[in-house]
């Protein structure tokens, strides 16, 4: 079996963006846990994965995704809540 490919996590990013920016929250949960699953260290897409969160309506996750942010960037100003 092909292994399946693997996408530029600026593009998950991006596309995330995209879906925040249309409205769409849950799309942009989707490609922001995608982008963190390929850069886990990649502070710009946990907090686009918290930003979906909140969006979504889902609080906690949310929080917990702002707390990843400051805890690999704690001078992060916008994870600050």
């Amino acid at each position: 079996a092909a292994a399946p490919p693997v996408v530029a996590p600026n593009l998950l990013a991006g596309q995330a963006e995209a879906a925040l920016a249309s409205g769409q929250p849950q799309a942009a949960v989707t490609f922001a846990e995608l982008a963190v699953r390929a850069d886990m260290a990649d502070v710009g897409a946990r907090l686009l994965l918290a930003r979906g969160y909140l969006a979504a309506g889902r609080v906690t996750a949310a929080a917990e995704s702002y707390g990843d942010v400051l805890d690999l960037d704690a001078g992060h100003a916008k994870a600050r809540l």
